[in-house]
């Protein structure tokens, strides 16, 4: 149900822009303004409730215990300011797991990549200490949470991060916003 190739839904959104724009130029139709405003309030909307609906399917995934095969934290620079710049840490992880009689290997750790990204600095300025990951290691036991529907599916961490969820409500209270605006000038 969840995929991590979105493109069939990306080149159909280009391919659905690239025919309503064809048609608009071929038949000279007025109002394609408006138009353009509400489809993007309807995607938008879209886009960010399918962020919460992803994690409501998560929910009923099965707990189970995987064992590390492999382990390193990295981290990716995030630069802030022109002058300013810090490290967001996320765990690179492989573990094993038996499920359903079929022996599965995953490196997936959160639905959204950034669920995973841990700052190096909390709101306050403080150095963050407790990573979710901390005590991981190679051997060591760690609780997955696994598709019923799809054995070889699972994840480590399956709640959003706030993160995630300001992205998702910043999205569609844009998408709400837009609506607002095309009804006011429809």
């Amino acid at each position: 149900m969840l995929s991590k190739n979105y493109d069939f839904y990306i080149k159909f959104i280009i391919l659905f822009f690239i025919s309503i724009i064809v048609y608009i130029v071929v038949f000279n139709v007025e109002g394609f303004d408006l138009f353009i405003v509400l489809i993007l309030s309807i995607i938008f909307v879209t886009y960010g409730l399918w962020g919460f609906i992803r994690y409501y399917f998560v929910r009923n995934w099965i707990s189970l215990d995987a064992i590390i095969i492999k382990f390193k934290e990295e981290y990716k620079i995030n630069k802030i300011t022109v002058d300013y710049s810090e490290r967001d840490y996320f765990p690179v992880v492989e573990y094993k797991y038996k499920q359903g009689g079929v022996d599965c290997i995953s490196s997936r750790v959160c639905l959204n990549e950034k669920d995973m990204l841990f700052s190096e600095y909390d709101l306050r300025g403080n150095k963050n200490k407790n990573k979710p990951w901390e005590l991981w290691g190679v051997g060591k036991t760690i609780n997955i949470h696994v598709n019923p529907n799809k054995n070889c599916e699972a994840v480590v961490i399956k709640k959003m991060s706030r993160r995630t969820m300001y992205f998702n409500i910043r999205v569609i209270v844009l998408g709400m916003f837009l609506f607002v605006f095309w009804l006011y000038f429809y």
